[in-house]
């Protein structure tokens, strides 16, 4: 985004719960301290507080707040211009609190108290792998008692969601946005490819409706094998047109996490 808005606007609202506690109909569920907000080229992805708090018989308009029950899990979100946020699947949990039964507690209680707040924290790619740091502590309100640790979720890099053919298809096809090469652009896939799949590639007009010449998926090099970065090539093509293009993905019997596309210059000392 290259400017913000002078004016207030709601970054993220989760559907069909109040974010207030003061508000009829609060379910005591929230976005807890805002997020961790992570830049792409072309996206926001954000690590959310997601806020769980017990149902009680107090009105809305007097809620009780009971903070040593309270619990919070770490959610995921999404913004396509860093103003507006939303979940990719509303109340999905990127990463729970109950696999931190076993050391992100209170030592007091080990084994039944799942009162434990996870707290956001960055999302750092290193290597082949995705890392996401986070804070673990037991809630107690006001009072300094808690106990806490440092914790980190780890994962093959930048596969946060997945497409997925619809089960019992033999294939399935997603097209892109508008895209543009330059010199010595490249195109590859973070995909995972199961026994006997492949992903097939297509380069389309911007309206997405004709396959370019030579570009097609009949001249696809198939991706038969799984990896974080496989070139999405054609037969007897080096480089990518040198114009607008969307790009057509063909699945059969794979995952596809993202596509990069790399922007690479071209050696003119010789």
């Amino acid at each position: 985004i290259d400017s913000w808005p002078l004016e207030m606007c709601v970054g993220f609202f989760k559907p069909m719960r109040s974010s207030s506690p003061f508000r009829a109909g609060w379910d005591r569920e929230e976005n807890h301290l805002g997020a961790y907000v992570i830049p792409y080229a072309n996206v926001c992805l954000a690590v959310t507080g997601q806020w769980h708090h017990p149902i009680t018989d107090a009105p809305p308009e007097h809620p009780d707040y009971l903070a040593e029950q309270a619990s919070a899990d770490l959610g995921f979100a999404y913004s396509e211009d860093g103003v507006h946020f939303k979940e990719p699947a509303p109340g999905f949990t990127f990463v729970p609190r109950d696999q931190e039964m076993a050391w992100d507690r209170d030592f007091r209680d080990n084994t039944s108290n799942d009162h434990l707040l996870m707290i956001q924290g960055p999302m750092v790619n290193a290597g082949e792998e995705t890392f996401v740091y986070y804070t673990a502590f037991t809630p107690t309100g006001d009072r300094m008692e808690g106990r806490s640790n440092l914790g980190v979720a780890r994962m093959p890099r930048e596969r946060f969601g997945s497409l997925v053919t619809v089960p019992d298809a033999p294939f399935g096809q997603v097209v892109t946005a508008v895209l543009r090469a330059g010199p010595a652009t490249s195109l590859a896939a973070n995909a995972v490819i199961d026994a006997g799949g492949q992903l097939q590639a297509a380069l389309l007009d911007p309206d997405g409706l004709t396959e370019l010449p030579g570009f097609t998926l009949a001249d696809s090099v198939p991706i038969r094998a799984s990896g974080l970065a496989q070139p999405i090539v054609w037969k007897g093509r080096e480089r990518l047109p040198d114009s607008a293009f969307r790009l057509r993905l063909r699945l059969t019997g794979a995952r596809l996490f993202a596509v990069e596309l790399h922007r690479g210059t071209v050696d003119t000392a010789a």
